[in-house]
């Protein structure tokens, strides 16, 4: 009986000290810090699901998603559905949306010197016509898509070369 009497000092001290430090934890990190959602973001892209741009923003997306171990969350809309092509820009600006996929073309005036890069300047692929505008926005940062308030482009891209075919008949 006497050994149960010794050993109840340190349980009501052990008891004491474990309410002590749940409740600092409890003050330290509140509930909504311990189970904080993930930030949502909305991703606004003119070409349709199928279009292989957007098959790898979806991969993209997913690949934050696991990144981030779920604490950034991207939606991805195709097809317009979010914003239309040539609004894709004002709709960040507007909230609409977070990130957005558009063509400088499409923004006429609001990233003048890298316009240049819809020009049909002989690039042979994709690939490298992708490179080079990220060349050049990265060696000259031109002031229309750089240092300014608002959306940075973030992931420059450019096309292959377009054709136009007609027929006598056209």
């Amino acid at each position: 009986m006497r050994s149960k009497r010794r050993n109840r000092p340190v349980k009501i001290l052990a008891a004491a000290f474990i309410i002590a430090i749940l409740s600092f934890i409890g003050f330290a990190f509140p509930a909504g810090v311990l189970h904080a959602k993930a930030i949502q973001l909305n991703y606004s892209i003119f070409f349709p699901s199928t279009h292989g741009q957007t098959q790898a923003a979806v991969l993209w997306a997913k690949e934050v998603e696991k990144r981030s171990a779920g604490k950034v969350e991207i939606t991805v809309f195709p097809g317009e559905t979010l914003t239309k092509a040539n609004r894709c820009y004002d709709g960040i600006v507007n909230g609409i949306s977070d990130i957005g996929m558009s063509v400088f073309a499409y923004t006429r005036g609001r990233f003048p010197v890298m316009e240049a890069a819809d020009l049909p300047l002989g690039y042979p692929n994709g690939k490298v016509a992708t490179k080079g505008v990220n060349d050049f926005y990265a060696r000259y940062q031109p002031k229309g898509a750089h240092r300014r308030q608002g959306p940075l482009p973030a992931r420059p891209w450019a096309r292959p070369p377009s054709h136009q075919e007609t027929g006598a008949d056209a």
